[in-house]
């Protein structure tokens, strides 16, 4: 199943989110593949996880979202999702610049993007790999409702160094 969450603009209180442009992916490209390195468990950028990060700031790419304040349309995040699957939507990434961490922000961005996919009649089951070594990434999950997934919930067998999150009311 394909979603297409991504053909208008998906806004939150505080947050928007819209598909990334190329001028969004300049403003993202300096912080990003440390940003991905983390979320791999690792501590510094590699060349692994700058050309995953390149695949990210890919403008247009059905999957990728921006994420933005409202009031001022400055990018300060992305979010990246994969809906192949026909039981769970995968948000496969999510991060937002350091200076704008901590604020609760990809938390409404999270919110916001499975309100409207839910509202849409897309999907209703959300999951996340997190690696192994990212207990920041657990934290986070968990803090916007999201619980490990269990055995039952989707076949875990070929995951790699991932564990998996879930929101599957």
């Amino acid at each position: 199943m394909k979603t297409k969450a991504s053909e208008s603009t998906v806004s939150g209180l505080r947050v928007a989110l819209r598909l990334l442009s190329a001028n969004d992916a300049t403003a993202l490209a300096n912080w990003l593949p440390e940003a991905v390195a983390l979320s791999q468990g690792e501590k510094k950028a590699t060349d692994e996880t700058k050309e995953k990060a390149n695949a990210l700031l890919t403008p247009g790419t059905d999957g990728i979202m921006a994420i933005a304040m409202r009031e001022d349309d400055n990018p300060l995040g992305v979010i990246a999702y994969d809906a192949n699957d026909e039981d769970w939507l995968t948000l496969t990434f999510i991060a937002i610049r350091v200076d704008e961490r901590r604020r609760g922000l990809g938390g409404e961005a999270v919110y916001a993007f499975e309100e409207e996919v839910t509202r849409r009649g897309l999907m209703r089951r959300f999951r996340t790999p997190v690696h192994i070594n990212n207990g920041l990434g657990v934290y986070f999950w968990l803090r916007v409702g999201y619980r490990p997934a269990r055995s039952s919930d989707f076949d875990m067998s070929s995951k790699g160094s991932n564990f998996w999150m879930v929101r599957a009311d």
